[in-house]
């Protein structure tokens, strides 16, 4: 009997890993629009078959490429049909904020000050 595999891709990797290549060879531009289960069933050795590829991925904020990965999905789900399972996510808004907020100007400038610079405390003021 042989060893069932599934695949699961983290879509945004795999695209933007595309994307990277696509600046060194432009030939690989055609790899946008690649038969995802295609790809992964030349990874599976005779004593294995394909149970399905899962992948994951959430849609662009941009319009434009959201239809794009759309049909891209699209297409492979028509190809491969329950071999092909995509898994949506959402991005998440995240605010990073610097810890250098906590740091006072007056101790700016007494570090300032204290070092081998030796600036007057007023000259940037």
């Amino acid at each position: 009997m042989n060893e069932r595999v599934t695949f699961y891709v983290d879509g945004f990797n795999f695209y933007y890993g595309l994307k990277a290549k696509k600046k060194v060879d432009r030939n690989w531009q055609s790899a946008y629009w690649i038969d995802i289960v295609k790809l992964f069933s030349q990874f599976l050795s005779p004593n294995q078959t394909l149970e399905k590829v899962i992948y994951f991925t959430a849609s662009p904020l941009n319009q434009d490429k959201s239809n794009r990965q759309g049909a891209f999905l699209n297409v492979n789900k028509l190809l491969n049909g329950n071999k092909f399972e995509v898994v949506r996510g959402k991005y998440l808004k995240k605010i990073i904020q610097c810890p250098i907020r906590y740091f006072s100007l007056n101790a700016f400038w007494a570090i300032l000050n204290a070092s081998c610079l030796n600036f007057p405390s007023n000259q940037f003021l």
